[in-house]
């Protein structure tokens, strides 16, 4: 509105002056028609080869606050660039306000770094667009600005909550194998590894008298001991369309999957993952950090599907005996084929148990952190993570 009503007296005053032929109305005209003119050149000035870098990491946690850094360099010798008001554009579906800053002055060859702080509630892909930065220097009677293509995708991880009882850790498992004193190696529940030459003192059972009549060697069995801190983190991700009040259960119910096979990853422990869907998710059982980054990953970018039972997807599972733990499935409902899945998985996983939200089960294992609610914290998988820059001329 100022800017219209500074071109309408501007004209008013240029209409008057040349009918009045006034000197001083000539010269207000012509100061008018030089603060537009500088206006205009000023600002195109200051946003001329302005250089700005963002620095986001590559995934953060849903819930979790992190910092963008926007770094804007301003390579020209001579002048200097004032009032940058930067915006970034973020195509997401979540309904949080575009991160922007506002940067006062920026000499020249000065370079700066402004911090914003963002939250993102829901896991998923976060995609950015592109950077505007607008001046209105030095008048205020135009917006000049200039855009810079930067795409950047970002994943937001499920929120992890608190394990109230972890069952899978490595010490109550090996309390959890112990039966009348006796452990699961003692019992012979060990596990195949493979076929060797017999040696003085190998246990004369696990002589392979097939292999050693074909070999004419005396081949035995070779065993291992089964691990006793691997376990199974099975999601059944199948609800019916259109029904917000299990979408919101299948999200805890992710949630609480992550957290489990957060927990035992870092309990030193292996971890199994599968998830029915598009595509079907099958991770064989394995530890680390990388491994851990990769089931988050995995779990940020899972939609609920609608048609694709558990049961039909585990049956086509070929399961070796190394795979062997135990067994923990999370699912939005109780469906028709969860009971079938607990049967299948027990007869060739382990001790299978099932945890939805709303049950004492899921209750008695998971709740929701308490940092959701308090002033922000990094984690320790947030302080893990590299970010990730990229740069570009805005004009």
């Amino acid at each position: 509105m100022g800017t219209w009503l500074f071109l309408l007296a501007f004209v008013l005053i240029g209409l008057t002056a040349v009918d009045t032929d006034a000197n001083l109305l000539l010269i207000l005209f012509g100061l008018c028609g030089g603060a537009l003119v500088a206006s205009f050149v000023a600002g195109w000035l200051g946003l001329r080869n302005l250089v700005v870098k963002r620095v986001v990491q590559d995934g953060v946690m849903a819930g979790q606050p992190f910092v963008l850094r926007y770094q804007l360099t301003n390579p020209q010798r001579w002048w200097s660039s004032y009032s940058l008001h930067l915006v970034d554009v973020i195509d997401t579906s979540q309904s949080i306000p575009l991160p922007e800053a506002f940067v006062p002055m920026l000499r020249p060859g000065e370079s700066i770094t402004v911090e914003v702080p963002m939250v993102f509630r829901r896991r998923g892909r976060v995609v950015f667009d592109q950077i505007a930065v607008a001046t209105r220097y030095p008048f205020g009677l135009f917006t000049k600005y200039a855009t810079a293509s930067l795409p950047q995708t970002v994943l937001v991880y499920p929120a992890l909550g608190r394990i109230r009882d972890a069952r899978w850790s490595s010490r109550n498992w090996a309390e959890a194998i112990s039966i009348e004193g006796q452990s699961r190696w003692q019992r012979g529940d060990d596990e195949f590894y493979g076929l060797r030459e017999y040696r003085l003192g190998d246990n004369p059972r696990r002589i392979h008298w097939r292999r050693s009549a074909r070999t004419r060697t005396l081949v035995v069995r070779e065993m291992a001991a089964a691990r006793a801190n691997q376990i199974w983190c099975v999601l059944d991700s199948r609800i019916p369309s259109d029904d917000p009040y299990l979408a919101d259960r299948l999200e805890l119910a992710i949630r609480c999957a992550a957290t489990v096979a957060c927990d035992a990853i870092e309990s030193s422990g292996r971890v199994g993952f599968i998830c029915n869907g598009e595509p079907l998710l099958i991770l064989p059982p394995a530890g680390g950090r990388d491994y851990r980054l990769r089931i988050l990953r995995e779990l940020a970018m899972r939609a609920p599907n609608h048609t694709d039972r558990l049961a039909d997807r585990l049956a086509r599972v070929a399961w070796p005996s190394r795979w062997r733990g135990r067994c923990l499935i999370f699912a939005g409902r109780f469906n028709d084929d969860l009971g079938e899945c607990a049967k299948w998985l027990s007869g060739r996983v382990g001790s299978t148990s099932i945890y939805i939200p709303g049950t004492p089960a899921f209750d008695a294992i998971f709740s929701v952190a308490t940092h959701e609610t308090r002033a922000p914290r990094r984690s320790r998988l947030q302080s893990s993570l590299r970010p990730a820059t990229r740069t570009e001329v805005v004009a």
